[in-house]
């Protein structure tokens, strides 16, 4: 009995892959892929899409913006070009048609991936190398040089050489090709470049020539037949005596080619600060360095004079007059504002179809600010009108239906009569909703089409969705979203009070935050172990590790003692407990770590790992970091976008045979997994059972005398 069963369990998994294999043989699909010549590109350019598609019995059409006849080849690949004047994202998803030799009917599928996006922005970076080739031990310094954007950059160098400046410095030990990486942040844009430095090894035989004498050959030997005795007198250049000289190949100094100057300083220039009289001026220090002039400046300031209770202006003690004024838009309540000072502001609304006139297209308004300013001599608002450089970023108004158009002034939807369709019939426009985050169009038949909008604005400081199939656009000041005191959050955001001296603020105009010292924290992420660019916005998989740097930076002009940062970690992420000041191990807490005395100019770093953990859903997290030193406080933090595990990738394994969700989905995988299960249940646990049972009987009967004991055999 048990053999037989063990037969047909055989039988049955034979017959189940008997059919896997009819239903593998009969499924043969057209097949498409989606490719781009790049996915990021600056606007007015043209980026090549092409479509390569095959099926045995002929490709009718492939569709990305428009379709495209193949002419029913087995072969086919047709390409688009794509363009796009202005800065965002330009996406479309591809098909190819082909007709089933089964049905005759054509059949259309999606290509591999499915759509395609491009980010078309006006950011344009290099980078170059200078001296280059530079002798071992000597300093190459990397420069970047960018534009576009939206003027405000951050840095990070990678690789060969590292840092967060526009420009890295770095010597060589060995000779050789030494090649960083640049990658450049300029608000929602990211470009990465990279450039070389050639190291040589050997050494520069300097010899010291009291004083240049001209001579036919410029000092480098006896002319001879007008050959100079075989030198050349322009061979190569050097520093001497703090200039740039000549040298000849037999290497002797020839005459200058380059006048470095002389180290200088600025006359003192006394200003008011706190009340007090102090003087400031910039120094220079100018040389030769690398065969190449160089000239470097710092500011230095020192205390004159404590003005007591009297006034400090235009860097003099100044006994303050009698009060000016007790009220008014322009009085502080004793004196008259400065002329610096805003007291009315008038603001122009623009109304505008950014997403074209057609159905269906929404309402979108910009405002820009008018800002008068105190006189300076009045407690009254009398000073000149000044318009702000900037306008608001382009946001919706009112959300118009399929049947209601955008008109260019006007601020809510207009009804159009040409916009409304007979009943019944196939629209493909029909209505917006959302999906992946932005809104799409879809058809009459509830079907999605092309994208209509993006939902992520140009402002930074915004967390962008799609929510009740309308973009949702929620702005968020305190760091998470986008760093603060960066030009997204100036223009959006309440900036004083947030205990930074940012945008443009002054000590005279917000106090509270601008102190004479300036303290400031950076923090960047990037995957651990990988050859990436440390960056403000990453995205990561669960169960992976992640590196973490945090660059505190005193831009004052006085030296800090017992500089404290708080490191915040969410919950989703587990600390290494690897934590390190400037390349050395610190064993205490990271809510509050403790890096010591940082002098004026001078910076330090911290680095951490963590573990990403497992969710369910795609989040996004942030670590922030604040650095303090009494009564100064600096925040900054970056974006962890979390991928959520999902359901996706669940396999059950039978019989050594690894079986997918998308394979259950066809009921013969379930009969027969279903049969097989059943049969195995009976074969290993009912079987057994009524075997003993039995067993139990016969033996009763053998008791009995009723049956044989020979049946036990």
């Amino acid at each position: 009995m048990f053999k037989k069963i063990i037969q047909i369990v055989t039988l049955l998994i034979v017959g189940l892959f008997f059919t896997v294999g009819q239903v593998s043989a009969a499924d043969n699909p057209t097949s498409g892929t989606l490719t781009a010549s790049t996915n990021s590109a600056v606007v007015g350019t043209n980026v090549t899409v092409t479509i390569t598609a095959s099926d045995g019995d002929g490709i009718e059409k492939v569709c990305l913006t428009d379709c495209k006849d193949c002419q029913n080849a087995t072969n086919c690949a047709q390409s688009w070009q794509i363009t796009q004047a202005v800065i965002g994202s330009f996406y479309a998803e591809a098909s190819v048609c082909a007709k089933n030799a089964d049905t005759g009917v054509n059949e259309c599928s999606r290509t591999n991936p499915e759509g395609i996006s491009i980010d078309f922005s006006d950011l344009t970076v290099s980078c170059s190398a200078s001296p280059s080739p530079v002798q071992t031990n000597n300093n190459v310094t990397f420069t970047a040089t960018v534009s576009g954007g939206t003027g405000t950059y951050s840095y990070a160098w990678t690789g060969d050489c590292t840092g967060t400046n526009p420009t890295c410095a770095k010597s060589f030990s060995s000779a050789g090709t030494f090649t960083p990486t640049l990658t450049v942040v300029s608000g929602t844009e990211t470009k990465t470049v990279s450039c070389s430095a050639v190291v040589q090894s050997g050494s520069i035989q300097y010899i010291s020539v009291p004083q240049y004498i001209p001579a036919s050959c410029n000092g480098c030997g006896s002319c001879g037949s007008g050959s100079c005795n075989g030198y050349s007198n322009h061979s190569y250049s050097q520093c001497y005596d703090e200039d740039v000289y000549w040298y000849c190949s037999n290497n002797i100094k020839n005459d200058k080619k380059e006048e470095c100057g002389s180290d200088s300083c600025d006359q003192w220039t006394n200003y008011c600060s706190s009340g007090n009289v102090y003087k400031k001026r910039n120094c220079y220090d100018r040389g030769c360095n690398n065969a190449a002039c160089f000239s470097t400046s710092k500011a230095e300031s020192e205390f004159v004079e404590n003005c007591s209770s009297l006034g400090c202006e235009n860097g003099k003690c100044v006994v303050k007059p009698a009060c000016e004024c007790s009220f008014g838009p322009c009085c502080d309540g004793c004196y008259y504002k400065p002329s610096t000072s805003i007291c009315e502001t008038k603001v122009e609304i623009q109304y505008g179809c950014l997403w074209g006139t057609g159905c269906g297209a929404d309402v979108a308004k910009r405002s820009n600010s008018t800002f008068r300013y105190c006189s300076g001599a009045s407690n009254l608002c009398l000073g000149e009108w000044k318009q702000s450089l900037k306008r608001t970023s382009w946001t919706v108004v009112d959300y118009c239906s399929v049947g209601e158009t955008c008109s260019v002034g006007k601020s809510a939807c207009s009804y159009n009569s040409a916009c409304t369709r007979p009943v019944n019939t196939y629209i493909k426009n029909y209505t917006k909703k959302c999906s992946e985050d932005n809104l799409f169009w879809y058809d009459s038949n509830n079907l999605k089409q092309g994208k209509y909008r993006d939902c992520a604005d140009e402002n930074d400081c915004t967390s962008d969705s799609c929510d009740n199939n309308k973009c949702a656009n929620e702005l968020k000041c305190d760091g998470t979203a986008c760093s603060v005191g960066s030009d997204s959050y100036c223009e959006s955001c309440e900036s004083c009070g947030d205990d930074v001296c940012n945008c443009n603020e002054t000590p005279c105009g917000c106090p509270a935050d601008c102190k004479i010292s300036g303290l400031s924290v950076s923090v960047l992420c990037k995957e651990a172990g990988e050859s990436t660019d440390w960056s403000k916005d990453i995205k990561a998989s669960p169960s992976s590790k992640l590196d973490v740097l945090l660059v505190v930076t005193n831009s004052g002009q006085d030296d800090l003692e017992d500089v404290s940062v708080e490191v915040n970690l969410p919950k989703e992420l587990k600390y290494q407990n690897d934590l390190k000041i400037g390349g050395d191990a610190y064993k205490g807490d990271i809510a509050l770590v403790n890096v010591g005395d940082l002098s004026s100019g001078s910076s330090k770093t911290i680095t951490l790992g963590v573990l990403t953990g497992r969710i369910l859903d795609d989040s996004d997290f942030s670590i922030a970091g604040t650095v303090s030193d009494g009564n100064l406080k600096s925040s900054d933090s970056v974006k962890i976008s979390l991928a959520g595990t999902g359901a996706s990738g669940i396999a059950t394994v039978f019989s050594g045979t690894a079986f997918s969700i998308s394979q259950w989905q066809n009921w013969q995988y379930l009969f027969w997994l279903a049969t097989i299960a059943l049969v195995a249940f009976g074969a290993f646990y009912i079987f057994p059972i009524v075997r003993k049972k039995k067993k139990e009987a016969m033996l009763k009967d053998i008791i009995k005398g009723v049956a044989s004991a020979d049946k036990l055999l």
